[in-house]
């Protein structure tokens, strides 16, 4: 009995240092010539394909390529693989662009992967996506988890607040005025939150006004405020006109073949006189590109829409703010944007040393003066202050009663 105690002591000191062993390789996962050789691989990718390197610097001051000795400094003296990919992510922020990040890493099992792979079975261009979610060397699995660890900890730091439905609507005024509230564009909410909204447009046939509230919703898809309002609130088809472009790289050949074989080389044009120097320099093309949004059940509703923005607006819902300014379909209320809303998704890149997968923005858009919507944004039609979302709304309300 003494002996069979002692060998199952001896068998659990045993498993203890070897799982704390493996816990800790699994935190040293990779060597210092591996962590380089990854941010060397990203940067040239970049460096290669990336668009707005050009508004860093003119808006922010920062000149990323030069940086690239401080950065690989950076990266190699990382001690974990957690500070590794925490250091990588500081890097790409000084980017200052929403649309690149490690999303496809931290949510591949939880939404993206089967999102693009639902996607590549009605379109085959988003097979691309798709295969990179199935490459080998991909580690999502290892990776997600350290990202997971990083988000808790950030929110164990700020305050907590009570979580806010994605969808809310009111009607006041003694049934003057309409407001829907939309926190994202997910894609994920389209079909549940296309319910409520039914039902408060089966109540506003009679209200002189609606506004549609995204003064916080920073993106989503754009089939969201397509298919759920605009279709519905129109009587007509509506179209309007975009200018996509892209850089003419490498990997945005492989992921966007379909557009260089459309599009052309961009020049100097009348029509758009305000296009950055680097867009004319490095090589782009644009593609003169229409959509049109055709009525789906409309709704008896003959009132102003107001759209309420704000800077936190971005990617999908920018989309639609640059639809209410370019078609007039609404009177954008509220402050100047946060951009990006016009282009595609944004390209998959795996690190082949780590498996991490990041993305980045390729196919982006220009505004109908030539300025790249990253940058200038959309300017509204009708400014409106606030310290907050609240008073900016009250505010709207205040001066759609005064008029």
């Amino acid at each position: 009995m003494k002996n069979r105690y002692i060998n199952k002591k001896i068998i659990s000191i045993l498993l203890f240092l070897f799982c704390g062993i493996l816990l800790h390789a699994q935190d040293k996962l990779l060597t210092d010539e591996q962590k380089v050789a990854d941010f060397e691989y990203l940067y040239q990718v970049l460096s290669e394909n990336y668009p707005f390197f050009g508004v860093a610097q003119r808006q922010h001051g920062i000149d990323w390529l030069s940086k690239k000795e401080e950065y690989t400094a950076r990266i190699k003296s990382t001690k974990t693989d957690s500070a590794f990919i925490f250091t990588l992510k500081s890097v790409l922020d000084e980017l200052g662009c929403g649309h690149v990040h490690f999303n496809c890493t931290r949510w591949a099992d939880d939404g993206y992967s089967k999102l693009y792979h639902e996607a590549a079975e009605k379109d085959a261009n988003y097979k691309k996506w798709a295969e990179m979610f199935d490459n080998p060397k991909t580690r999502t699995k290892y990776w997600a988890p350290i990202l997971e660890k990083g988000e808790s900890n950030a929110e164990e730091n700020n305050e907590s607040s009570p979580q806010k439905p994605n969808y809310s609507d009111t009607v006041i005024a003694d049934g003057k005025i309409a407001i829907m509230t939309i926190r994202t564009f997910s894609y994920f909410r389209i079909k549940s939150d296309k319910e409520k909204i039914d039902e408060l447009f089966d109540k506003i046939s009679d209200c002189e006004a609606l506004i549609i509230n995204i003064h916080d919703n920073s993106g989503g898809d754009h089939a969201y405020w397509q298919n759920n309002i605009v279709s519905r609130l129109i009587h007509e088809p509506v179209t309007y006109d975009m200018y996509p472009v892209i850089k003419d790289g490498e990997i945005n050949r492989y992921f966007y073949s379909d557009f260089f074989n459309k599009g052309q080389l961009l020049q100097k044009d009348n029509r758009l006189p305000n296009i950055p120097e680097e867009l004319l320099t490095e090589k782009y093309y644009v593609l003169d590109d229409r959509d049109t949004i055709y009525t789906d059940n409309p709704v008896t509703f003959h009132g102003k829409i107001y759209l309420l923005v704000s800077k936190s607006v971005f990617s999908a819902s920018e989309n639609f703010a640059q639809f209410c300014k370019t078609t007039g379909w609404a009177t954008v209320a509220g402050e100047q944007t946060g951009g990006d809303g016009i282009g595609g998704d944004p390209i998959i890149v795996l690190l082949p040393e780590s498996g991490i997968l990041v993305c980045y923005p390729a196919l982006v858009g220009l505004n109908h003066n030539g300025s790249l919507n990253f940058e200038e944004r959309t300017v509204p039609d009708m400014p409106i202050d606030g310290h907050n979302a609240d008073e900016r709304l009250d505010n709207l309300i205040k001066a759609i009663l005064q008029n």
